[in-house]
């Protein structure tokens, strides 16, 4: 089980990450050049846990690596400038905290590795690409649902309205080429329970 806190902790989990939803760092943060589209690859580090680019202070962490075609892995990464987090504060992104957040000015995609990618609304069955970073397609379909595809692993990540919040699409699936599938599962506000693999690996989340 991946452990959040429980009790009234575990409540207090839940209330400062409505709060975080409704201040929209995520959208503040793709204002940042320095932060807009960069993925690991991009952000380089010495011995020391810091971002030669821009000074801040970076700290990856993989809490679940379980192999497969479609490895089932669950990681997190504090960033000393993010603070589009959830789950695990403010400046840490995380496998559970992926979703998309739509405002006036469009869609923006929380990502793992404090990720963020801007897109324009998208018109139904029409694909959109960011303004800025990895040239992932985000698809709107017909019941508002998205999907994200990255081309290049042939991953489709899928986001379905989730929570108190109608602005925001939580992660509901992620599935590659061959089929293999990880699901995430909510309660109705949108606090995640768990995250299941289609070749049978279940993990349970407490907040």
């Amino acid at each position: 089980a991946l452990t959040g806190g429980a009790g009234k902790a575990g409540g207090t989990a839940r209330r400062a990450a409505r709060a975080a939803e409704r201040a929209r760092p995520g959208r503040e943060g793709v204002r940042e050049p320095n932060d807009v589209g960069r993925t690991p690859d991009h952000k380089s580090t010495g011995e020391d846990p810091i971002d030669f680019a821009t000074g801040r202070m970076l700290m990856p962490q993989t809490d679940v690596a379980l192999p497969g075609v479609l490895p089932l892995v669950f990681q997190r990464q504090f960033e000393s400038s993010y603070r589009a987090g959830r789950w695990f504060g403010p400046a840490w992104s995380s496998t559970l905290d992926q979703r998309l957040e739509t405002d006036a000015e469009g869609v923006v995609y929380h990502g793992e590795h404090t990720l963020l990618l801007a897109f324009p609304h998208a018109e139904p069955g029409v694909p959109v690409l960011p303004a800025a970073g990895p040239r992932w397609e985000l698809t709107r379909r017909p019941d508002g649902s998205y999907t994200l595809t990255d081309p290049e692993s042939g991953r489709v990540h899928h986001f379905t309205g989730g929570g108190e919040c109608e602005e925001t699409a939580l992660l509901a699936e992620v599935a590659d080429r061959n089929g293999n599938r990880i699901t995430f599962d909510y309660d109705e506000e949108g606090t995640p329970l768990g995250v299941v693999h289609s070749g049978g690996y279940r993990l349970r989340v407490e907040t």
